[in-house]
């Protein structure tokens, strides 16, 4: 391997992004907004509640001793991960994070879901048929690396 790729190699080895934690709710997944504009409204609500309520738990949980060992960070990303069984031909922009993300205030991980407080970054859809799952991954900085002509300056 050539010298400058061995340094490139370290200084992105040096940038490695490791999310603060996991809130992982085993094998179920949030409706796609495919499902629920087809619903009927109080349908939606009840949803909506129950998923809120889950991750409330989930975040309770499974966050418990991070927010008692350590002060979260101001700002936090998060990506919403879906582990389907199956390889069903699905849209990622059609699994809104909107029904977590007020789970995430009533568990205390985040004061308020506004863009101050928490960006989403996109939605990852993959296969796991042994352990089906959503994943809420969270980092306490941006895992994206944006090249300087991406930027506006």
């Amino acid at each position: 391997m050539p010298r400058n790729s061995e340094k490139l190699k370290k200084e992105f080895d040096d940038l490695e992004i490791k999310p603060i934690g996991d809130i992982v709710v085993p094998g179920i997944f949030p409706p796609s907004a495919n499902r629920t504009k087809t619903w009927h409204w109080a349908r939606t609500m009840r949803a909506k509640r129950e998923w809120t309520d889950r991750i409330e738990l989930e975040t309770l949980a499974q966050f418990f001793q991070l927010r008692r060992d350590s002060a979260l960070p101001p700002h936090v990303w998060i990506q919403l991960r879906l582990y389907f069984p199956d390889l069903r031909r699905r849209d990622s922009d059609n699994f809104s994070p909107k029904m977590l993300t007020d789970g995430l205030v009533k568990g205390k991980l985040i004061p308020d879901d506004s863009t101050k407080y928490v960006t989403w970054l996109p939605t990852m859809i993959t296969l796991d048929r042994k352990k089906p799952r959503t994943v809420l991954r969270i980092f306490d900085r941006c895992p994206i690396l944006y090249h300087r002509s991406m930027s506006d300056e």
